[in-house]
């Protein structure tokens, strides 16, 4: 499977805005990463590396991202907490 050099780049760029964060800057989980990344990629690559729109991004989508992600939202919720 090939790559375009765009997507590998935004996935690094991705990659190493949210490892440079501090932990309290995001709530996001490696959980909560793994089960969104892609749907990131699909719906609001065009907020990476913003951590916040990117994640408005994903709630204006809520219908069509997928389940693990939305569920991961859901859960966030639940606890009282913004995602």
């Amino acid at each position: 499977m090939r790559f375009r050099p765009t997507v590998l780049a935004s996935a690094f760029a991705m990659t190493i805005a949210i490892a440079s964060l501090p932990q309290t800057a995001h709530a996001q989980t490696a959980e909560q990463q793994a089960a969104c990344q892609n749907d990131a990629y699909r719906f609001c690559q065009q907020y990476i590396p913003d951590h916040n729109r990117i994640a408005s991004c994903l709630r204006r989508n809520i219908r069509y991202i997928s389940r693990a992600c939305r569920a991961q939202f859901y859960r966030s919720r639940r606890r009282g907490r913004r995602h």
